[in-house]
């Protein structure tokens, strides 16, 4: 006959005959692609390419095996929905022998001549995508690459007759394959492999479920927990205003008497002394109303666009005689270009601030301080980040470093409301502020903004 197998399945001389040689049982039968009564051919066994019981596709016509011939696989039992398997390739025949070979298995089929329809067809519904290698547009691996990132708990088949095996092996390896199946395929071998992918891919959707439920939890605990501390700072507002009018007035008439007393020349030493304590906790009185009364105004500053690094620069100068005095080494790298936010230059001031005092006094006893500035983008925000070279802080007390007069500090200064009042103006300005710190690996502080966009 002379007539040769298409390039994408065999290139070599089929010989044919009008009736089945003896041997029947090593013969596949090949009926009309058309599916019609039109006359049968017979495949001889001789080539060792063709195989009982594995379909190819022949000068437009589908060999598939004959029943006599190759006994049908053993019915296995099948529990729960059919499994929805997408089928993609640009060869009406090939998706024919496919649909013919998986759908008496109980597989849900969808058939796609093409990635391109195979793409509008993809849903979450389906679990397993067999698609040929050779297609035109996108070839298979690009697009189970595209199915990949679209759906990554669905699990993905390539069939290939000829193919670069370099780009196949990279494809499996970067995660874009699952599985590889050579033209002609052994339809039992195709059938379990498609059932074991339907299992893989149930198992990763229940995974990604207990993902969601565990995020979705985390979460929940996470708005519990802010809800609880917004709560306490809604106690401390309350109280702010009128704690800040009560006791500012008697502190300022201690301060100004004391302050008059210790000008008096005529106060013996043990009374100079006395007056001095007495002046220093007014003082330090006064320095805590203040930061409490913080809870009980709002942000009035006047936002507008805030350069990071120049605030930070800026907070930098600002804190630079204390920085100066405990001999600390501060290094700063801020990202090109620099990142800009809208919000109230003092208010953010005063977080890096906060940043930068709890740095400090993080330096272990006669150490002198390891500062590191550094501002850099994260996606749509910009972080502004102060770590530090100290000891850390201790996993007991890490989540209570917001919390309201919480301090880990022994000095008498110590108020515990720095980082407080930072958490709140950057929720003002719809940020954020993370703590990052393991006991032995300093603490590091970032700020996280909204990036500005406008001109």
């Amino acid at each position: 006959m002379g007539r040769r197998l298409p390039e994408h399945a065999k290139r070599m001389p089929v010989p044919l005959a009008s009736q089945p040689p003896a041997d029947a049982h090593e013969v596949n039968q090949i009926g009309s692609a058309t599916g019609g009564s039109s006359r049968t051919h017979w495949v001889e066994r001789t080539l060792p390419s063709v195989r009982v019981g594995r379909p190819f596709v022949y000068d437009g016509l589908v060999a598939v095996p004959r029943p006599s011939a190759v006994p049908p696989p053993p019915h296995e039992e099948r529990a729960g929905p059919p499994i929805e398997v997408l089928i993609v390739d640009d060869e009406p025949l090939v998706l024919k022998a496919l649909e013919r070979s998986l759908r008496p298995e109980g597989f849900a089929v969808r058939p796609a001549a093409g990635a391109s329809a195979a793409l509008a067809a993809l849903d979450p519904a389906i679990s397993v995508v067999v698609s040929d290698y050779r297609m035109p547009g996108m070839d298979g691996v690009a697009f189970l690459a595209e199915v990949a990132r679209r759906q990554p708990e669905t699990r993905r088949v390539l069939l290939t007759g000829q193919a670069d095996l370099h780009a196949l092996a990279d494809a499996i390896n970067q995660g874009a394959v699952h599985r590889l199946f050579f033209k002609p395929w052994e339809p039992r071998d195709l059938v379990t492999a498609l059932r074991e992918e339907g299992r893989q891919a149930a198992l990763a959707g229940d995974a990604a479920e207990l993902r969601r439920v565990a995020d979705r939890r985390t979460h929940e605990l996470e708005l519990a927990r802010r809800l609880l501390r917004v709560q306490r700072l809604a106690a401390v507002g309350q109280l702010a205003a009128g704690l800040a009018h009560e006791l500012n007035n008697p502190l300022s008439a201690i301060l100004a008497f004391s302050q008059l007393l210790l000008r008096d020349g005529k106060l013996s030493a043990d009374d100079l002394d006395a007056v001095q304590v007495i002046e220093r906790a007014a003082q330090r009185c006064k320095r805590v109303v203040a930061a409490v009364a913080k809870f009980g105004v709002p942000v009035n500053a006047a936002p507008g666009e805030v350069v990071l690094d120049e605030m930070a620069g800026e907070t930098l100068d600002l804190l630079g005689p204390e920085l100066r005095a405990a001999a600390a080494e501060v290094v700063t790298t801020f990202e090109a270009p620099p990142l800009r936010v809208w919000g109230s230059f003092p208010d953010l001031q005063q977080i890096t601030g906060a940043f930068l005092r709890n740095a400090l006094e993080a330096a272990s006893p006669g150490d002198p301080p390891r500062i590191s500035v550094s501002t850099f983008g994260r996606g749509e925000t910009a972080c502004l980040s102060v770590a530090d070279a100290g000891p850390g802080i201790a996993a007991e007390v890490r989540d209570r470093v917001f919390d309201p007069f919480f301090t880990t500090r022994s000095e008498a200064g110590a108020a515990g409301l720095g980082l407080t009042i930072a958490e709140r103006i950057a929720e003002t300005h719809g940020g954020q502020i993370e703590i990052v710190s393991e006991p032995g690996s300093g603490t590091t502080a970032t700020l996280v903004l909204p990036r500005w966009t406008g001109p």
